[in-house]
């Protein structure tokens, strides 16, 4: 490769790195950047010429590469001129018909890698290329080749993914090592997240030997321990941010490996507390002519609800409501724990829990909007009809029928089924 002439285009992290691997391998002739200042420091350090005006843009190397930001790229592309050679860019998801009808022969060179402010040897990364004919992928591969070990081939389209791959594992997990130091820092440990490094590295190093991240899973919700999680999310319940991503991953994971956290979940729960509107009723309701709002009701719900009762489950309503049809529809089915008026939920839930001698993970509660979210993360298992609000939605470990066609019917099932109550007593058959 050292006969071939090269012009890197951009002068930013990218550059930094990728500039000295391919003056190594070949001869760098430029640096062009926007910015004159950056073009001349990279174009130094280098040892090769420096421009910042589209028309100071050398002529006829053998490869232009663009390491500038997606975005940039067209306008790069746009302000030049076509000055032969093989153009390229090195972006995972910018396509590669960005340069079809401005540039004769072009590809892509993706990298798969993070850079910061420090260059970064390039021998072992990852990288990928792509051609629209066989005489320019030949061009981009020679070129990718002879500043990394590890080049593959893969179609443009399929560029995305690999750049998503990356973000799920680069980005996600520094951002999950960042809450894991704050954790540390916050609680008075005297740590940091070096302590963890060793295990994380145990990992990498098994997946680079060849096993599969589903064979190296281990923690908690992998082993379906149920008391553990319970724990960490108790300790979580100041950091909504925090909580709610541990409650999403534990979940996912636990789905993944056919742990069913929430059947273990619902073996423990001995009382359920639900909200009424778009739970035990639709979401909309309609307005008498006196100006009262009128609810409708399931007769499954009533069945299920009455029956819960009398096997000894322990039921609350809990309702920002105050329409007294709301009580006599409850306390119809026996149910005495019945609060109208709560603009607030979490302390009222606490204060039935601790009436009734409950604990947290043996209680279920099942809302449908943002007033019901701190009473769902203080419940061991949240409930959300399928048409509830987002924010509902996301505090919750099942998803139910929608709002007022038999939540509480759907629920109540799964708890009794799950302590193996359900059809197996005689009060079943009668209401």
């Amino acid at each position: 490769m050292k006969e071939k002439t090269i012009v890197i285009l951009g002068a930013g992290r990218l550059a930094a790195s990728l500039a000295p691997a391919l003056a190594r391998a070949a001869s760098l002739v430029q640096v062009y950047s926007r910015t004159p200042a950056h073009a001349r420091a990279l174009a130094a350090r280098c040892g090769c010429a420096a421009a910042s005006r589209p028309e100071d843009l050398a002529t006829g190397a053998d490869y232009y590469v663009l390491a500038v930001s997606d975005d940039a790229i067209p306008d790069v592309i746009a302000a030049t001129a076509d000055t032969g050679g093989t153009w390229l860019h090195t972006s995972g998801t910018c396509p590669m018909d960005v340069f079809a009808g401005h540039r004769k022969h072009y590809g892509t060179l993706q990298i798969v890698m993070s850079f910061s402010t420090d260059p970064i040897p390039l021998d072992d990364v990852p990288m990928t290329v792509d051609a629209p004919t066989e005489d320019d992928l030949r061009a981009v591969t020679d070129l990718a080749s002879a500043i990394s070990n590890n080049v593959r081939y893969l179609p443009s389209d399929k560029k995305p993914f690999l750049h998503l791959a990356s973000v799920l594992t680069n980005n996600f997990s520094n951002h999950l090592l960042a809450m894991a130091d704050d954790l540390l820092k916050s609680n008075g440990t005297g740590l940091d997240v070096r302590m963890v490094l060793p295990m994380m590295q145990s990992m990498l190093d098994g997946i680079a030997r060849g096993t599969s991240p589903r064979d190296l899973q281990s923690g908690p919700a992998r082993r379906g321990d149920l008391s553990t999680v319970n724990r960490h999310m108790a300790l979580l319940e100041g950091d909504t941010l925090l909580h709610d991503t541990y409650n999403l991953l534990t979940r996912g994971i636990a789905a993944r490996y056919g742990n069913t956290l929430t059947d273990e979940r619902l073996r423990r729960v001995r009382g359920i507390a639900f909200d009424v509107d778009g739970v035990l009723s639709p979401s909309t309701i309609t307005m008498h002519p006196s100006g009262e709002p009128m609810r409708g009701v399931n007769i499954k719900d009533g069945y299920a609800l009455q029956l819960a009762v009398k096997l000894g489950l322990k039921i609350a309503i809990i309702s920002g409501a105050t329409v007294e049809a709301v009580r006599v529809r409850y306390a119809s089915l026996g149910i005495k724990d019945i609060w109208l008026g709560a603009s607030h939920k979490l302390p009222v839930l606490e204060q039935w829990m601790r009436e009734q001698g409950l604990e947290a993970d043996e209680v279920m509660m099942v809302g449908d909007d943002i007033p019901d979210v701190p009473a769902m993360r203080r419940a061991g298992v949240a409930v959300a009809p399928s048409d509830a609000a987002p924010e509902a939605r996301d505090a919750a470990q099942i998803v139910s029928v929608t709002g007022g066609h038999g939540v509480a019917r759907d629920v109540i099932e799964r708890v009794l089924k799950a302590r193996g109550l359900w059809l197996d007593d005689t009060h079943a058959f009668g209401w």
